[in-house]
């Protein structure tokens, strides 16, 4: 039998440059979902255990690399783990680390107001430029419950150029330019997202790819996710057998901005898509009404007190900060908190803050109206 099997390998290996024409880019990830089946503190810890887990193995292997969305994340790393926050700074530096953190959160779309899109890029984008020197191009979405069709617009007029997404996607159409009701257009890739690295998902993956994008260039996610986790050292050895083999595609670990910066170096040819991409659970858009009230509430009163704080700029020249206002309203506005489908305990977290905030903002925007009729002459005392 063993005889036999080496006379199959010596007549397939005239297909070896055949099949290493095929390329697949390995994303490691994790997925890290705020407060969806448990508290505040665990979503800290998870973000710990995970980032401490992939600068190990990142220095076990100098081979991996490693893509993480969300600048909440870091920012938890910052503040609890700032020796592993240290090593992220330097693996950013060295190009390993991909930072697609180009929101401050993974957020829900279709609840979230168009200013609020703009805010939470605003935001995350700020973040991850003063803290690591870069500048993210990718909007990392890839569980919100559906996609306007504005967001080309925002996306391309922030910056950004490519999008990945897994959820509400065309059948059969996993690469496309998406264009929005401007005629903005940005580079779209849905994916299947954080499985494990098996040589049958792998060849189905290359084949659909083939089939669909006529592109020998493929992109893969994977890692553990949802409670965090990410690569595992079994998907980086798998991966290493694979690439052994003359008889596979051949497999780089690498980033997101490498697959979206080699598809259009390579220019296959991409469809255009000019709509929405929705629905999907629509569930989501009535559960946990209270939650939708103080998001809009929040949206509401942030952009009055903006208003405000610009006519007292404009008349006093003294600035008012809304940051950290904006971020409680951008965190409660994840695609587990804003659509109700979380556990009690993440509700009664993102409630308090919520609640608290809308008090601070009633001072806030109470002050700037005081002063502002002070400054312009039209404050009486009666």
């Amino acid at each position: 039998l063993l005889e036999t099997f080496e006379k199959v390998r010596k007549k397939l290996k005239r297909f070896k440059n055949q099949a290493k024409s095929y390329q697949v880019k390995l994303i490691g990830h994790a997925h890290i979902d705020m407060n969806w089946l448990w508290p505040m503190p665990e979503t800290e810890d998870v973000v710990g255990n995970t980032f401490g887990t992939v600068v190990k193995l990142m220095k076990q292997y100098p081979e991996l690399y490693f893509s993480q969305s969300q600048a909440q994340t870091y920012k938890i790393a910052e503040e609890k783990y700032p020796g592993i926050f240290k090593d992220i700074v330097e693996l950013v530096s060295q190009g390993r680390w991909d930072i697609t953190a180009s929101t401050w959160v993974e957020l829900e779309l279709n609840l979230s107001a168009g200013e609020s899109i703009i805010r939470q890029i605003l935001y995350g984008k700020k973040y991850v430029k003063e803290k690591f020197g870069f500048t993210p191009r990718v909007y990392w979405s890839p569980d919100t419950f559906g996609h306007p069709g504005s967001m080309p617009q925002i996306l391309k007029k922030s910056g950004l150029d490519y999008y990945f997404f897994m959820r509400a996607s065309y059948r059969d159409d996993d690469l496309f330019w998406w264009q929005g009701i401007d005629g903005s257009k940005v580079l779209a890739f849905n994916s299947r997202y954080i499985g494990e690295i098996d040589i049958s998902i792998i060849s189905q993956l290359v084949r659909h790819v083939k089939r669909t994008q006529k592109s020998n260039l493929s992109m893969y996610v994977y890692g553990i996710g949802d409670h965090g986790g990410g690569p595992t050292v079994t998907d980086i050895e798998s991966a290493k057998r694979i690439n052994s083999s003359g008889l596979l595609p051949e497999l780089e670990f690498s980033t997101t901005h490498d697959y979206f910066d080699s598809v259009l170096k390579q220019k296959p040819d991409i469809n255009v898509r000019a709509d929405e991409l929705n629905p999907l659970c629509d569930g989501c858009y009535t559960t946990h009404w209270d939650t939708k009230v103080h998001n809009r509430i929040g949206e509401k009163m942030l952009l009055e007190a903006e208003t405000l704080a610009a006519l007292q700029k404009i008349i006093s020249g003294k600035k008012i900060d809304l940051e950290k206002q904006w971020k409680v309203i951008l965190f409660n506005q994840f695609h587990d908190i804003l659509p109700g489908s979380g556990i009690k305990p993440a509700y009664d977290y993102s409630n308090s803050i919520a609640e608290k905030n809308e008090k601070d903002l009633e001072k806030i925007t109470g002050n700037i109206s005081i002063s502002f009729l002070k400054s312009s002459g039209l404050f009486i005392i009666l």
